[in-house]
This record gives C-alpha cells, structure tokens and sequence, in this order.
C-alpha cells in the first residue's frame, strides 16, 4: 500500500512538472511539489503554481523564490502538513501545497 502511495506522488508530481514546463533538466535538481516533501527534509522555492488570492496568500506568507521550507509534521489524518517557513510554522493543505514547486536539499 505505501508503495502504490509514492508512486501515486511520483506520478502527480511528474504531472505538475509538466504541465508548467519544468522540463527535464528541473526533474534532475530534484524540483517537487511541496506537498511530496518528505517530513524532516528541507526544500527552498523555485516557483509558484497557483494563481489568484491563494498565491496572492502564499507570498504573504512568505513563500518567494529561494525560500526554505521545511516540513515538520502531518497531522494524524495525513492533511495539512505543517511547515516550517522564516521562522514560524504554518498548516498548508496538500491541495495548496502541491502547487509550490521546491528542490529538495
């Protein structure tokens, strides 16, 4: 079950990536959607996928080019995922997670 599970976010994050133009070379510096950040791992912002108040939210909130994120924790159900983000920790649903690409570190 946990495989068909990382598969399913290898295959949706491939879909993310292709869908914006993020050709081969940024699946090489390993770009993924945030939402398929592992727990304890940190990534730093290469772009922003959503559009209208949701971005407009996320830039608020601090998510720019070049910052680092990392995730902290999933709550039990498995959605949102907390992150830690210039200093504070924010709550962000896998919906609205998933359309921030990061490389990993």
């Amino acid at each position: 079950m946990f495989h068909i599970l990382v598969l399913n976010k290898k295959l949706a994050a491939a879909k993310v990536l292709n869908q914006y133009n993020m050709g081969e070379m940024e699946m090489s510096k390993r770009i993924v959607p945030l939402n398929c950040l592992p727990i304890g791992k940190k990534g730093k912002v290469v772009k922003l996928i959503s559009e209208g108040i949701i971005r407009r939210r996320m830039l608020d909130i601090g998510l720019i080019p070049d910052t680092v994120v990392e995730a902290v924790q999933k709550s039990p159900s498995g959605d949102p995922t907390a992150y830690y983000i210039r200093g504070a920790v924010m709550a962000l649903r896998s919906e609205e997670a998933g359309k921030i690409l990061v490389e990993m570190a």
